[in-house]
């Protein structure tokens, strides 16, 4: 089974619903929309083509850019679809690795301070310079761009995680 076909089935199974009642031919909006989230979360996390995306529940491109287009509409403007949303996004980021398209280097600076940088792809996204005891020069990428700034650190693992989640929410909003 593909990593797509288990992130089909994991949606499925949190929405409530069995994989074969999805891949049905209906315009059942809870049918639907198990799909399209499915095709969303497959996207956001670079799982394959758009067609690759598809071919799981035997629907074509199109039909898959346009069920992303949806579900960022539903996002935008029903409050209890962007909550329903983002618990399923969350129980598959638990159940998938999506983190391992990130690669993380460390090296030292010529001051001697460790540098710590994340590449997305080999595409630089982030960087952690350290300064002293607890305090980093952070560049990060934010829903509103790249922003870089000096914050008092205290937990690194933490501040990684924001790294690659604030790339993703970036990477999306282009």
């Amino acid at each position: 089974m593909t990593q797509l076909q288990e992130l089909f089935n994991h949606i499925c199974n949190v929405e409530g619903i069995t994989p074969s009642e999805a891949l049905k031919k209906t315009r059942k909006r809870e049918i639907v929309q198990v799909r399209q989230k499915y095709f969303k979360i497959a996207q956001k996390n670079n799982l394959g083509s758009s067609a690759k995306i598809g071919k799981v529940t035997g629907q074509d491109h199109a039909t898959v850019i346009h069920g992303i287009k949806t579900v960022n509409n539903l996002i935008d403007v029903d409050k209890q679809f962007r909550e329903s949303y983002k618990r399923l996004e969350i129980s598959c980021c638990e159940l998938f690795d999506f983190t391992k398209s990130f690669e993380w280097k460390e090296s030292g600076n010529k001051d001697g301070s460790l540098l710590i940088e994340c590449f997305y792809h080999g595409l630089r996204i982030g960087a952690i310079d350290r300064l002293g005891e607890n305090y980093y020069i952070v560049t990060k990428a934010t829903s509103t761009g790249i922003v870089s700034d000096v914050e008092i650190v205290e937990d690194l693992p933490k501040l990684k995680t924001e790294i690659m989640q604030g790339f993703l929410s970036f990477k999306n909003m282009l």
